[in-house]
């Protein structure tokens, strides 16, 4: 654990942690800036963003937007 922050290590993803995920990516942040919302680790956050891309891309979303990098 860096800087005593509790982290979500091991725990499933929600709902709303995906929605604050690609919200926050929409919107420019970073990944490193994600984690630190989120309490989860940069590598888990970009796992994470490219599964929901890949799945929407396959899917056929038309919500691609927060896709874009």
């Amino acid at each position: 654990m860096s800087g005593g922050l509790e982290r979500n290590s091991g725990s499933k993803w929600t709902d709303e942690d995906d929605r604050t995920l690609l919200e926050w990516k929409a919107g420019g942040k970073s990944h490193r800036a994600i984690s630190d919302i989120l309490k989860r680790s940069v590598a888990s956050i970009e796992q994470r963003f490219y599964f929901l891309r890949d799945r929407a891309h396959k899917q056929g979303s038309r919500h691609r937007g927060a896709f874009e990098e």
